[in-house]
């Protein structure tokens, strides 16, 4: 049963490996989004997470508005699923906003960072307003290899045992049972599939 529950973990865990592999080769090309907003009439928050350009970025966004809107107005109300050209905070319009970040964290590839900027209202029917994203990033070859350990593991593990079994030794630790067929004496296994007797 536990033999069992792994080889289906570990087909799962392939699985999943080959799919965040298809959407790192996509990422670098489209940038899929799945979130959830809500909002008031003061503020919007929303959670998103986006693959894009070879990673997986987890963001968390708030914004505050200096006047009461209706909440409806907001393009997002609950969850969310789009598709894009390109990052939302690498548009023509943020790039001068990159230096801002403030990197709280930074190993291998995967960094956190948060920004605070504000923008006012340069026309009448401009509302000003408060932004704070905070944003984890990491990349999509770290998932994979997590997510390719499993079944690889179970590749070697039943490597193994497809050896032990042809040589007539003991499937957990190896031992050579050609001479005590029905138990291992070494860790005292009981072989599942007995090697049949001559008969008389």
């Amino acid at each position: 049963m536990r033999r069992r529950l792994v080889t289906i973990l570990s087909a799962l865990s392939l699985m999943l490996c080959v799919t965040i592999c298809a959407e790192w080769v996509r990422s670098y090309r489209r940038v899929d989004t799945v979130g959830w907003s809500e909002s008031t009439l003061t503020s919007v928050w929303q959670i998103e997470v986006m693959f894009s350009r070879g990673g997986l970025f987890f963001q968390k966004s708030t914004i505050t508005n200096s006047t009461s809107l209706d909440p409806f107005d907001h393009p997002y109300r609950g969850m969310f699923w789009e598709a894009s050209d390109s990052h939302p905070l690498m548009r023509k319009e943020f790039p001068e906003k990159m230096a801002q970040w403030d990197y709280s964290f930074h190993f291998l590839g995967i960094w956190w960072a948060t920004l605070h900027f504000s923008i006012a209202g340069s026309h009448e029917d401009e509302v000003p307003f408060t932004e704070t994203v905070s944003m984890v990033y990491v990349p999509t070859w770290w998932i994979a290899a997590l997510l390719a350990a499993a079944p690889v593991v179970w590749c070697v593990r039943f490597s193994r045992r497809s050896r032990r079994r042809a040589t007539g030794r003991c499937l957990n630790c190896g031992y050579d049972l050609r001479a005590t067929l029905h138990q291992c004496p070494e860790c005292g296994t009981i072989p599942v599939l007995l090697v049949p007797t001559l008969e008389d």
